[in-house]
C-alpha cells in the first residue's frame, strides 16, 4: 500500500476531509500517534450471504449398530 502525506491549509474543516476520503472510497481513522488522519480503503461490501434454512439431520443412534 502506498502513504501519500497531504499538508492542506488551515481553512479546511473536517468535513471536506471526510468528503475527500469518501470519494476516495476510504474511511478515516486516528493514525496511531493520535495526531494525524488515515485514510483506509474500505472492504468490499458486495458479499451476499443466502439465506439457509434448518434441516433435519438423521443419525442413527450410538447404541443401534
Amino acid at each position: 500500500m502506498t502513504t501519500l502525506t497531504i499538508e492542506l491549509p488551515d481553512d479546511v474543516t473536517a468535513e471536506q476531509i471526510r468528503g475527500a476520503a469518501d470519494s476516495l472510497g476510504c474511511d478515516l481513522r486516528l493514525d496511531g500517534d493520535g495526531k494525524n488522519l488515515k485514510a483506509v480503503p474500505r472492504k468490499p461490501t458486495n458479499v451476499v450471504r443466502m439465506p439457509t434454512r434448518i434441516r433435519e439431520v438423521h443419525q442413527p443412534s450410538p447404541g443401534s449398530a
